[in-house]
């Protein structure tokens, strides 16, 4: 965690310090922003694995935070305090939600950079983040589905007393879901995927696919129409958002790699969804994998960064 917001803050200090043109803006905004993201998930990550001794024979979790799948079971848990529990699962959802929803505003940029260049910096900005606030606004009822009802909560913390083989003293706070509904006003697992995850994922994927290769096509067409300068940077723009160091590699295994790196988090929670397995400590796999999510954007953005010429 710390490694990572470390990597995406360093991005952050690059591009803003390297002195470019006003055309320019919108590719540090993009960077940025993508910086940011991935600089709090990663920030979270590390609050969420802090570990402190409560006494001197015994080491006691401060703030842990993992998932776990037991058969038609999702439990997000939290060993803490409760008020810092509950304000790092809203955060945290939030962040994860972000991961897939801001993936379409680098390459709405960089498709109305090449095909609207009579656009105003702002106007490319308000478009490009607009469909990214309106996949934000959409999901936050569902950044609450994991405060389940007391009957609910209290079925999960036994369950998670059994798998993680705790005893009284420790100090764990249990939030998550049954597959389908089973306590009254709470949301399942199953609905929350249908109506939340998925159709975002889908949207923002979607955006990507089909920016990506309207990007990929204008700017094989532009030949010698712009400058050298401009085409190279436009190219290493796109390079980096589709997670990819070799511009000469087809589009469609560039966006294949960009699916695999992002997509592992979202297929472990599909897999346990459609299996309804008992993952139970394996579910670590998914923890893991959703820290791991910003340090390959910040590696790639960094590259692309570093290789940026100043005015």
């Amino acid at each position: 965690g710390i490694f990572g917001a470390a990597l995406n803050i360093i991005v952050i200090g690059l591009i803003w310090r390297k002195r470019l043109s006003t055309n320019m803006t919108t590719y540090r905004v993009g960077v940025t922003v993508t910086a940011l993201q991935g600089a709090l998930l990663n920030t979270l990550a590390a609050i969420s694995c802090q570990v402190g001794s409560s006494n001197t024979l015994t080491m006691r979790p401060f703030i842990v935070q993992v998932h776990l799948f037991h058969y038609d079971q999702y439990a997000i848990v939290m060993y803490g305090p409760v008020i810092v529990a509950d304000i790092l699962l809203f955060v945290f959802v939030m962040a994860a939600f972000g991961i897939w929803e801001l993936i379409p505003s680098s390459c709405i940029l960089q498709y109305l950079a090449l095909s609207k260049p009579h656009y105003s910096k702002l106007r490319r900005l308000l478009t490009a983040y607009g469909v990214c606030l309106g996949l934000i606004v959409y999901s936050i009822p569902f950044f609450l589905s994991f405060h389940a009802s007391p009957d609910c909560s209290l079925e999960l913390t036994k369950t998670v007393q059994h798998v993680h083989n705790l005893i009284t003293e420790d100090l764990v706070r249990v939030y998550g879901g049954f597959l389908s509904t089973k306590c009254e006003n709470d949301r399942s697992v199953m609905s929350l995927a249908t109506e939340g995850v998925f159709p975002t994922y889908l949207v923002g994927y979607f955006i990507f696919f089909w920016s990506s290769i309207r990007s990929y096509r204008l700017l094989n067409s532009f030949g010698d129409i712009r400058s050298t300068r401009t085409l190279e940077l436009q190219k290493k723009f796109f390079t980096m958002i589709i997670l990819q160091v070799d511009a000469s590699e087809s589009i469609i295994r560039n966006i294949v790699l960009r699916l695999v790196i992002l997509s592992l988090p979202l297929g472990l929670f599909g897999l346990a969804i459609i299996t309804g397995m008992a993952m139970d400590l394996k579910t670590l796999a998914l923890s893991f994998s959703l820290w791991l999510v910003p340090i390959v954007q910040a590696i790639v953005s960094l590259t692309f960064v570093t290789k940026m010429k100043s005015t």
